[in-house]
């Protein structure tokens, strides 16, 4: 008897992965303590675990690499990180590498998802945080 492909017998079909790369993009967005969480996981196991592997291989660092679109600050260049006051989640400072971030307040460079993240963290914003 011939056997089934796709997804009824467990084969994953490229129009599978298509819709799971785009549900997890989605879930990057939107659900970052979700991510978060899912990302602190080393005991995944199923379905959780290809989300986890597509996020960290794929997802995040096609992600950090974009562009900010976020101007310096101080000098009006593209900016390519940003510090945030951790006693002030809400105030976020942009930069270009040859500019120096102001020194007022305890700052924290953002370059990343996984910094984006571990501020949320520290400012106590972790849950309430969603892409606009």
């Amino acid at each position: 008897m011939a056997s089934k492909g796709g997804a009824a017998s467990g084969a994953t079909t490229s129009g599978d992965m298509q819709a799971l790369i785009f549900s997890v993009k989605q879930l990057v967005l939107a659900q970052p303590d979700y991510v978060q969480w899912l990302l602190s996981r080393v005991d995944l196991k199923g379905r959780a675990a290809t989300v986890h592997a597509k996020i960290c291989k794929q997802l995040l660092p096609g992600f950090d690499r974009k562009p900010l679109t976020e101007r310096c600050n101080q000098c009006g260049r593209r900016a390519v990180y940003g510090t945030g006051c951790i006693n002030n989640s809400r105030l976020l400072y942009w930069w270009c590498d040859e500019c120096y971030p102001y020194s007022t307040g305890q700052l924290f460079e953002i370059r990343t998802y996984r910094h984006a993240l571990h501020f949320a963290e520290l400012c106590g914003v972790a849950g309430l945080i969603t892409a606009t």
